[in-house]
């Protein structure tokens, strides 16, 4: 439903926004993920949704450092598109930035990830039982470690969007195409997302027969 009205240039913004999410997860192989739908439809505060299907369960056993990397291309894939675009960036991508920074925190203090660091994991959990979640974590590694996590975060983060913006530069025609469709038409399903960029469709269903 639509919650507010947008101006045409916050209309554009979003657009292009979304566009960038969809195109660098259709164009990261290694993310897993598929492109179900685009919208520029706000939603709440949202002004626009992207939804993606993990292509296989997210298990722990499937959930690599490099499918962990792709996922943090596409996340900030839509503020890397403002910014190619417009040449400047919204705050419209902090949910975007708050989800992406805490998947390369837990890739560099929980998952053992980090090139500096080492297959070492940071912090200590408090569960109450009783409650069946986790309610405190205790930091039980010094101010030097603290600062080093800090920038390996940082590292990720800034590796990862630098892919996703030279990603979307290299394909820019598909961004470009993709937020003009979706400026025409608000939303796009999978079949026509992949026609935009050139990929090829799902199937149609089939149909059932009806009877004689």
């Amino acid at each position: 439903r639509r919650s507010r009205l947008m101006t045409p240039r916050e209309k554009e913004i979003v657009a292009y926004h979304e566009a960038g999410h969809a195109v660098a997860a259709a164009l990261t192989p290694e993310a897993e993920i598929s492109v179900q739908k685009v919208t520029i439809v706000p939603r709440g505060m949202a002004g626009g949704v992207t939804w993606l299907t993990p292509e296989k369960d997210e298990t722990a056993l499937s959930m690599t450092k490099k499918r962990m990397e792709a996922q943090l291309v596409y996340m900030l894939a839509g503020r890397a598109a403002e910014e190619i675009v417009f040449e400047d960036v919204t705050a419209g991508a902090v949910s975007d930035l708050e989800r992406a920074s805490q998947i390369a925190r837990s890739m560099v203090r929980q998952y053992g990830m980090s090139d500096e660091l080492g297959p070492v994991s940071y912090g200590e959990r408090s569960d109450l039982v009783f409650l069946g979640r986790e309610i405190a974590e205790g930091r039980n590694y010094s101010e030097k470690v603290a600062e080093k996590i800090d920038s390996e975060v940082s590292k990720i983060i800034l590796r990862a969007y630098s892919r996703a913006k030279q990603l979307l530069i290299d394909n820019r025609e598909k961004l470009v195409a993709v937020a003009k469709a979706l400026l025409e038409r608000e939303t796009l399903d999978a079949n026509e997302f992949k026609a935009v960029i050139g990929l090829a469709a799902l199937p149609a269903p089939a149909q059932n027969a009806l009877p004689a």
